[in-house]
């Protein structure tokens, strides 16, 4: 075991893949069935049909603005002029990737993340299991061989550099056809000027440091001078969406959008979910049955009853990486009424959202602690399918596992958990 420990660390780069920030190795991918993979796929095809529809009811003159009444709260006029760009009318991320639980009732989708990290650890991951003999899920390309393919330039602030050790790994595997960019030596024009190529935006809209070449990149790409994936779309970035998923007001406009197949998907994966509006009695909590009327109840609720998440929606700083989340059933009372009264204050800039807590499913798994010794520990796990949308359709680039111990309530990537791909289980075990 030891000799797989020794190699599994030597493909890591010297300083690792994220700054500041390292994890535990496993010798086991997590396995997942074929039917559980099939879902998967069915997940990533509804999930892009889904941000397509949240992108057409946001611009359509009849529900539009019951969604930008949501949207919007917070945003600079600039953005929200930027976005509207006839040139970005249709563009939507070209990576997809959900944070999946797995519950007793199969995948549950906890956030979609438009802008997510991950993508060079993945491909050093499935390489690094692949040699050594397993066969990581994938029914698309690497993510080296997916921007090659683009000529793409990684464009980055200095908030986001935690991942630019592993985007420098991937454009390192790209035979110079990938190139990053730190914060100090951007330069729009130049990058603009690179024929069949696109900018990667490796930035937060929300950032409150965005230089002016940042903000000379988004110009350029609203103008259609640039091509730039993720799109400058803040509210497609917004968990708030899946609380417009279930708003009474907006349900034709689902239909409308969605196809009937891609619907039953997402009735099954966005569990329900409440803004929270201070509004008195808000249209938004009532009509989806919960189980208080007003939000003074829903603050004094025992114990039992507050098995609740709270967290922001978006363009923020701490909405990413489980920072502002609350769990009520983790929570004192008066720490579960401040959260609450905090939620409601912030409606008007920083929206919040609310969701009940589910368990997720639990098994045992091996990790390597500091000597390589191997170390069995009951676990649960965030999944986190990788979809590349290439015209039109999305395919995996691989599943991501972040395994955490059992009594983890927010799941993330911290020190004690193990990041693996994910196999096809063999149907005899």
């Amino acid at each position: 075991m030891r000799a797989e420990f020794d190699y599994l660390h030597q493909q890591f780069p010297d300083g690792g893949l994220f700054r500041d920030k390292n994890w535990r190795l496993s010798p086991n991918p997590v396995t997942l069935s074929s039917a559980q993979i099939d879902e998967l796929e069915a997940i990533g095809r509804a999930l892009y049909a889904f941000s397509r529809a949240a992108n057409a009811l946001y611009f359509s003159e009849d529900l539009g603005p019951n969604f930008k009444h949501y949207l919007d709260r917070g945003k600079p006029d600039w953005l929200l002029k930027l976005q509207s760009s006839p040139t970005l009318r249709d563009q939507v991320p070209q990576v997809i990737r959900p944070d999946l639980l797995l519950t007793s009732k199969g995948f549950r989708l906890v956030e979609i993340d438009s802008l997510p990290g991950g993508m060079g650890t993945l491909d050093l991951l499935h390489q690094a299991y692949s040699s050594a003999g397993f066969s990581p899920i994938r029914s698309g390309t690497s993510f080296t061989e997916f921007f090659s393919d683009q000529r793409t330039q990684f464009a980055f602030s200095e908030e986001g550099l935690d991942y630019f050790p592993e985007i420098q790994w991937l454009a390192n595997q790209s035979e110079g056809k990938c190139r990053v960019h730190p914060e100090a030596t951007i330069d729009p024009q130049a990058l603009a000027s690179i024929e069949n190529s696109q900018t990667y935006r490796y930035f937060e809209l929300w950032d409150k440091d965005l230089t002016p070449e940042h903000r000379q990149l988004l110009k350029l790409a609203s103008e259609g001078a640039l091509q730039m994936t993720p799109p400058p779309k803040a509210f497609l970035e917004e968990k708030l969406l899946l609380a417009l998923y279930w708003m009474p007001g907006l349900t034709e406009g689902w239909k409308r959008e969605l196809a009937a197949e891609h619907r039953t998907v997402l009735d099954q994966l966005i569990p329900k979910t409440w803004v929270l509006d201070p509004t008195p009695i808000p249209e938004t909590t009532v009509q989806h049955g919960t189980n208080f009327w007003s939000w003074e109840e829903l603050k004094d609720l025992s114990i039992k009853d507050r098995r609740l998440v709270v967290k922001i929606s978006g363009f923020s700083e701490t909405a990413w990486g489980s920072r502002g989340v609350h769990i009520g059933h983790d929570e004192t009372r008066t720490e579960w009424q401040a959260s609450v009264t905090q939620a409601l204050a912030a409606f008007d800039t920083n929206p919040y959202l609310m969701q009940p807590f589910e368990d997720s499913s639990k098994f045992d798994h091996n990790y390597y602690d500091d000597t390589g010794k191997v170390e069995r520990i009951e676990s649960v796990a965030r999944f986190n399918p990788y979809f590349q949308v290439r015209d039109g359709r999305t395919s995996i680039a691989s599943v991501m596992a972040v395994v955490c111990p059992s009594d983890k309530k927010k799941i993330h990537g911290m020190t004690d958990a193990s990041l693996v791909p994910c196999i096809r289980r063999n149907p005899e075990n």
